[in-house]
């Protein structure tokens, strides 16, 4: 929660030309855990050069400040075990069932099909999913990245492209997955005509955001992966329902816009 947070956070000061506190901030996350770097190809795909420069910058201090703090042998190590973090290899819970079940990432579906017996779903098959779906994103990212979105619109953006991002994580458990898309759901929803249909709708989507069941409730692993897929399928879809609806009112970047420019314009100028 932490970590979304901090970088919606950035995303805001960046809007408000706060360069180094967003910098810091964006910075951070993606130190800490990688996935808000996609955050960063958004910027980079928005030209907005000086978020990008600042992030960048700024990283390489944080990096550097830890190398002083913790010497070369944190970085050896970590770069030695990136791979198993990346294939999931090294997460224990993808030796429990249950817990293989309540995964909500997108390589884990391999891990809940090897649940009801299916074969050949191994970490092989889950690095391939992974993959592809990080080139599907990088796709989404950039195809967002390339309309021009109304200020109101943004963070519904930023949300997006960040809960699609900690989807990419081999291994992310129910507890983690619940707070994005519920942000999500809100600002979605004030979007919409306040009818009993539109209410409707989402207080079901908020039911269904909530069904997480503890692994000590007695549930069997195949039970606990297709609960656990109703909020999993509902967080896909409030994220590319956001989108969605910024597409809607977006138009191509580079087409003229009465009220704002690019900053590579303004640089140019």
């Amino acid at each position: 929660m932490a970590i979304i947070a901090i970088s919606t956070i950035a995303m805001i000061l960046f809007a408000k030309k706060r360069f180094f506190s967003g910098g810091t901030l964006l910075a951070y996350a993606t130190a800490s855990k990688l996935y808000p770097g996609m955050l960063i190809v958004y910027l980079i795909m928005r030209r907005q050069w000086r978020a990008v420069i600042y992030t960048t910058a700024l990283g390489f201090g944080i990096a550097f400040l830890a190398l002083i703090a913790y010497g070369w042998e944190t970085y050896s190590a970590f770069l030695s075990h990136l791979p198993r973090l990346l294939s999931g290899e090294a997460f224990p819970a993808f030796r429990n069932p249950q817990a293989m079940a309540i995964n909500y990432s997108i390589p884990g579906i391999i891990f809940k099909l090897k649940v009801f017996g299916i074969g050949g779903m191994d970490f092989g098959a889950s690095k391939i999913v992974g993959w592809i779906y990080t080139l599907i994103l990088l796709a989404i990212i950039i195809l967002i990245a390339r309309r021009r979105d109304r200020n109101e619109d943004s963070p519904l953006i930023w949300l997006s492209i960040l809960i699609l991002a900690t989807l990419r994580s081999p291994f992310l458990p129910q507890a983690y997955a619940g707070f994005p898309p519920l942000w999500l759901l809100t600002l979605v929803a004030a979007l919409h005509t306040p009818t009993a249909k539109n209410l409707f709708i989402t207080i079901v989507v908020w039911i269904g955001l909530n069904l997480i069941i503890p692994m000590d409730w007695g549930f069997s692993p195949r039970q606990l992966a297709l609960i656990s897929a109703i909020p999993q399928i509902l967080t896909i879809a409030i994220a590319f329902v956001a989108l969605r609806q910024v597409t809607k009112s977006a138009t191509p970047l580079s087409s003229p816009h009465p009220f704002s420019y690019t900053e590579s314009t303004a640089i140019a100028k």
